[in-house]
């Protein structure tokens, strides 16, 4: 492999993770960097940049060295780790300022009733001939049972 497609490889689930959570869909790692840092706390914000230094300061040497190699694809796992945490905390947060009692269901109109009652008086009456048809196999199988100790077949 060379040092590219090792590179992008090392970067693809952080560049997934900068597209699909903080909205950072440029073309291209520095790009998403330069959008996502504004989303983020000093902190984060600091190490993605570094990383991004180091991904530019990779891809101009001619022949990096496999443990630089190594040392990157670690670090942005680490990074990746560090982001997905930050929005977990982001998305409990957002939970807890929502919070149950802001979302409350509404009322079933009118078109909505028949619909619904058919739905459960259909499923009803599927569970009920799937209980009389269990219910039915398992005496079956206790009758037979019996009957075979009676005749000690069993």
């Amino acid at each position: 492999m060379n040092k590219n497609s090792l590179i992008e490889a090392s970067l693809f689930p952080l560049r997934e993770l900068l597209a699909r959570e903080f909205g950072a869909s440029a073309p291209d790692f520095a790009g998403q960097v330069k959008a996502a840092v504004s989303r983020l706390p000093d902190d984060l914000a600091q190490i993605l940049a570094k990383l991004e230094n180091t991904e530019t300061i990779l891809r101009k040497e001619a022949e990096p060295l496999p443990e630089g190699l190594a040392d990157f694809g670690f670090r942005c796992g680490q990074v990746y780790e560090k982001l997905m945490a930050h929005r977990q905390m982001q998305m409990e947060l957002e939970n807890v300022v929502v919070g149950p009692d802001s979302v409350s269901a509404a009322p079933l109109q009118a078109s909505q009733i028949e619909p619904l009652a058919r739905f459960v008086e259909v499923r009803d009456r599927v569970f009920r001939k799937i209980a009389d048809f269990t219910l039915k196999a398992l005496l079956i199988g206790l009758g037979l049972l019996t009957l075979g100790l009676v005749l000690g077949l069993v």
